[in-house]
């Protein structure tokens, strides 16, 4: 059901922005995504779609090798920003609303942001700045 009545409206320049500080890539961690990601992104700048098919692959299998290896050894990634819910009342309203429903099987669950996570984050998250 479609109506014309707002929900809810947002003026992004009417909200301070917080500086992006990010760690040179030598610093970061090997799975952080600018530096996992850096060689797929070199190639998509250069618009060389074999290299950057190449580099997607190697880095997506092995992505999947460390779960795998993480589901053998019966541990699992610990998420620094969020925590899986099995369900969330809000997103299935929404999701209900656009004719969909929430497919948490295919998911492994649905994430929500938990402040109490990125409140005890170390070292490179910055206090006070949520995602």
């Amino acid at each position: 059901m479609q109506t014309k009545h707002t929900v809810d409206t947002w003026n992004s320049k009417a909200n301070k922005t917080t500086p992006l500080i990010i760690a040179p890539l030598d610093q970061q961690d090997p799975l952080e995504s600018r530096r996992a990601w850096r060689k797929v992104a070199d190639a998509v700048a250069k618009g060389d779609l074999n290299t950057t098919s190449a580099e997607k692959t190697v880095l997506e299998n092995s992505q999947r090798e460390l779960r795998k290896r993480e589901a053998a050894e019966g541990r699992e990634w610990n998420r620094v920003f969020f925590e899986r819910a099995n369900a969330h009342a809000e997103l299935s309203k929404l999701a209900a609303r656009a004719g969909d429903s929430l497919e948490t099987d295919k998911t492994n669950g649905v994430w929500v942001f938990s402040p109490q996570k990125a409140s005890a984050a170390q070292k490179p998250f910055r206090a006070g700045v949520m995602p």
